[in-house]
């Protein structure tokens, strides 16, 4: 019986082809890429799943309140409410050029 810290005897390997060896080894080098793939999906996945149970965590945000109706400003209103007092005054105008007096007292 071996001693615990002693490795095993070297095994003699046959000789073998050096196709079948190229294709061992190809296929080891493909398990290994695939083993670290996996091995980067998993963290990603471990990743946010710790965000999803930080966030669960965190108490809920309140909304923020709704804005307030705003009046209307006063200048607002202004410039409203001019145009249609210049279109008045220019309807009036035009009324009084063509009709004159007497549309306002009716005599011809």
């Amino acid at each position: 019986m071996q001693p615990k810290n002693q490795l095993p005897a070297p095994i003699d390997i046959p000789p073998m082809n050096n196709t079948l060896v190229e294709v061992l080894q190809d296929q080891l080098r493909q398990a290994r890429e695939r083993e670290m793939r996996l091995l980067a999906m998993l963290e990603n996945e471990q990743q946010a799943r710790r965000d999803l149970e930080y966030k669960a965590q965190l108490p809920p945000q309140l909304k923020p309140p709704l804005p307030l109706k705003q009046e209307p400003s006063r200048y607002r209103v202004l410039w409203i409410v001019l145009p249609l007092i210049l279109a008045a005054a220019a309807s009036a105008t035009l009324l009084w050029n063509k009709f004159g007096a007497t549309w306002l007292t009716g005599n011809p």
